[in-house]
């Protein structure tokens, strides 16, 4: 019983004191720090927000690490490099827990680096609940959490709009990230921009919602 207790207060302090943490990311642009290691330090999507707002200016940044902020209770760290030049061309974030948020944060890291984006030929955000979630349940009725479809398109939006800079991406695989009629209409707006775009994989596309 202790340990549950102790387990439910971290978890309600993700995200509750940005004080230290605004001043931390208003140093960013100033400073000369080339790997930002952020993981495990209770950062939630409040927090990832204010990082975005100051990330842009972090000129000499190549390479990040976060932990995901989709589900707080189970977050997945992850990394990104290459953001002066040299990426990788495949860049595989499926099944991080991401949410709006870390969508977001994707898209401000795809339109502030300007040798990152053009390096990528191939995004994956599978598996990840990209426009939130909700409470719902599975085949044996046990409580999980669902896609929450369309709900939140502010990460949604932000990406579409970077991916079109990118005139060497050929793939995306958007395959169960809760995308709806909405999602999909803005998605569309974009492809025409994106003139080397040859895939797009959007298998359990929610096209009713429930």
């Amino acid at each position: 019983m202790q340990r549950q207790v102790q387990a439910s207060y971290i978890f309600r302090l993700i995200d509750k004191d940005q004080s230290g943490w605004t001043a931390f990311c208003e140093a960013l642009p100033s400073s000369k720090i080339q790997k930002l290691v952020l993981s495990d330090i209770g950062i939630g999507p409040l927090g990832l927000t204010t990082l975005a707002k100051f990330t842009p200016g972090s000129a000499a940044l190549n390479e990040i690490t976060l932990d995901s902020t989709g589900d707080v209770k189970q977050p997945k760290a992850y990394t990104i490099s290459g953001l002066q030049g040299g990426a990788e061309p495949s860049l595989d974030l499926s099944s991080l827990n991401f949410g709006p948020a870390d969508v977001s944060f994707l898209a401000t890291l795809f339109t502030s680096f300007r040798l990152f984006t053009p390096a990528l030929s191939e995004v994956n955000l599978s598996m990840n609940k990209c426009f939130g979630d909700k409470e719902g349940y599975d085949e044996s009725y046990n409580n999980i959490r669902v896609h929450d479809v369309d709900k939140d398109q502010t990460g949604w939006t932000a990406f579409c709009e970077a991916i079109k800079h990118n005139k060497l991406m050929k793939t995306l695989i958007l395959s169960d990230i809760g995308i709806g009629p909405v999602g999909l209409t803005t998605l569309a707006k974009f492809i025409p921009d994106s003139t080397a775009l040859t895939a797009v994989n959007v298998m359990k596309l929610s096209l009713i919602h429930i």
